[in-house]
């Protein structure tokens, strides 16, 4: 059942290329941007201490300096890329998943924009909206009967590293599956809806997720493969010695990969899961209600 959901999914990815286009291109930047920033700080920190005793070592240095700054701009303009990258491509999936109109080529762009705005006019707004699913998703895993027993077994740091951990490594795509109601009903307190067919569903839900992270595991392995070959491959034609960087520039492009390509794949089919099972539940407002007083943070969410 997970791979006709994952073969779906890609299907859909393929109908909506221009913001998928976008994307890859996006990422790619932030990529070069990465290398590039890597190889200027060896560089210019190899050159500075041309004249010592160990550049080699201050090159290194200058090069761990590059990683280190790109990585803290790339955290900063997390929620950036979150609102004019990976929302737009969430609202174009929904269209596709529903079978609802979507402009070809680049009409698609200001299309998406006009859907986001009147659900998502800022991004403030919707980082704080985001965070409160996010909410619901921490609390559903924490309360999850068999998980919560074994990670409350285990030492109290390691507990409460797991209970902040594992909703991300497991639930993290739902974050933006539960968002996509939103999109497909035109309403922000569809996201409610979405969120209460995840929690009484989180068996179903976590199963899936084993299925979607190992194929996300899998083809990211193949990524990594296959760009260290061709890191070590110009490693060879080129006199200087990477090292340990053959392996980080290989995981920097599968980083690319996954996050333009593998992730919206593995959202897509999350989506299509939760809105298959909103469809065959139907929850009515009573049951709801009744999540709500089991799951607090489902009543920050918007209501009707």
């Amino acid at each position: 059942m997970g791979e006709l959901y994952l073969l779906s999914a890609t299907r859909i990815l393929e109908r909506t290329m221009p913001v998928m286009t976008r994307r890859l291109l996006v990422y790619g930047v932030i990529t070069l941007g990465w290398i590039l920033a890597i190889l200027m700080g060896a560089g210019t920190f190899f050159g500075l201490a041309s004249f010592g005793d160990n550049p080699g070592f201050w090159g290194q240095m200058g090069a761990f300096l590059g990683l280190g700054a790109s990585a803290y701009a790339i955290y900063r303009a997390r929620q950036w890329l979150f609102y004019h990258c990976k929302l737009p491509h969430l609202a174009a999936m929904v269209r596709k998943i529903c079978n609802l109109e979507l402009p070809p080529g680049k009409a698609q762009l200001p299309y998406l924009q006009e859907l986001i705005q009147p659900l998502f006019p800022n991004l403030q707004e919707t980082l704080a909206y985001y965070r409160k699913i996010h909410q619901v998703v921490t609390e559903a895993i924490i309360k999850h009967s068999n998980l919560s027993k074994k990670i409350n077994a285990l030492p109290k740091p390691i507990a409460q590293t797991l209970q902040q951990g594992l909703p991300y490594l497991l639930f993290g795509y739902y974050d933006q599956a539960i968002l996509a109601f939103a999109f497909k009903e035109g309403r922000l307190s569809a996201c409610r809806e979405g969120a209460s067919v995840f929690v009484a569903n989180q068996k179903a839900v976590l199963t899936f997720s084993i299925i979607l992270l190992t194929f996300l595991s899998a083809f990211f392995l193949i990524a990594f493969w296959l760009f260290l070959k061709v890191v070590l491959w110009v490693d060879t034609a080129v006199p200087a010695d990477f090292g340990i960087w053959n392996v980080i520039f290989a995981l920097i492009l599968s980083g690319w990969i996954k996050a333009a390509f593998l992730d919206p794949i593995i959202t897509t089919a999350t989506t299509m899961k939760l809105f298959d099972l909103a469809e065959k539940q139907k929850l009515s407002q009573e049951v709801m209600e009744k999540l709500s007083q089991e799951y607090p943070s489902l009543s920050a969410l918007e209501n009707d």
